[in-house]
């Protein structure tokens, strides 16, 4: 099992245990345990997750409170605001993603379907592929984020009766919107071959019947996702005032993804990208 598999498999495991837990305290409930600040300062461990945000902050703040039960347990409550960054990134693929173009006729409209390939220097189709940037001027960025709001309520208990060191687990619902920016401008290139299919060149695609090869976007939207996640961790109380936390989070998040034509030779088109991860996070509390 992965680090990542077990970091989940432990965060829910121990969510579930809350409700045989808690209820041995449930007939004595006692007063709310006064209100913390915390400040959290956490990371993605997901591989997926830090693939689409490109970066590897998270932080958040929240106000959380107590109520102690006889078991010398506690229920948690705590709500909070997250913001998951993400940087702009140049995500334009390698040589080998081929690139389409739509003929048009003589009155500028579309002739026939998408076409993957144009007549070179011996008359026969030949591929075309985009290049990089600095080839042929070729760009593409990503920026992906999220943030939003996050209630948890979980149980918190001593570890190994040991008085200032707690374990604590719990469930999330997290209402996270994600933000997505995409621009980019594709050149089209084609390889020419000779009689033999050897390459003999590469050549900037300008115009095929009527139509340059230039495709350009600047793509900017949001998404809001509601989901349930989980949580686990350890608590270290300083003193009275002050406790520190480290937890591990499962999570989901929806972004947007912007799709050209030049890359499928379909229509361009935004498509959903959902996803769960793994996030660790550290927490100073401040009794308030």
């Amino acid at each position: 099992m992965t680090l990542l598999n077990r970091s989940r498999s432990v965060a829910l495991t121990a969510s579930l245990a809350l409700i045989p837990l808690a209820s041995q305290g449930i007939p004595v409930l006692d007063n709310l345990d006064g209100v913390d600040l915390k400040l959290h300062f956490g990371t993605p461990i997901s591989s997926s997750m830090r693939h689409t945000l490109y970066d590897d902050d998270a932080l958040g703040i929240s106000l959380g409170t107590s109520m102690p039960l006889k078991n010398g347990g506690a229920f948690v409550v705590e709500l909070g605001y997250d913001y998951f960054a993400g940087r702009s990134h140049d995500t334009l693929p390698g040589l080998s993603t081929p690139i389409y173009y739509q003929p048009l006729d003589t009155n500028g409209n579309p002739k026939g379907g998408v076409v993957s390939s144009v007549p070179n220097s011996s008359g026969e189709p030949s591929p075309l592929y985009v290049q990089a940037a600095a080839t042929n001027g070729s760009f593409e960025a990503k920026n992906r984020s999220f943030s939003g709001f996050s209630v948890r309520l979980g149980y918190q208990a001593p570890l190994f009766e040991v008085p200032d060191l707690l374990w604590q687990a719990g469930l999330t619902l997290d209402r996270y919107k994600g933000k997505s920016q995409i621009v980019g401008n594709l050149v089209p290139n084609y390889n020419t071959t000779d009689q033999n299919g050897n390459v003999t060149g590469v050549g900037v695609l300008q115009d095929v019947n009527g139509y340059v090869g230039y495709e350009g976007y600047a793509f900017n939207h949001e998404k809001t996702r509601f989901s349930p996640g989980a949580y686990a961790g350890l608590t270290y109380r300083l003193s009275p005032d002050f406790k520190l936390e480290f937890n591990v989070r499962d999570l989901a998040y929806r972004v947007e993804d912007y799709i050209p034509l030049a890359y499928t030779g379909k229509p361009a088109h935004a498509a959903d990208v959902d996803g769960r991860g793994v996030t660790c996070e550290f927490v100073l509390c401040v009794k308030l």
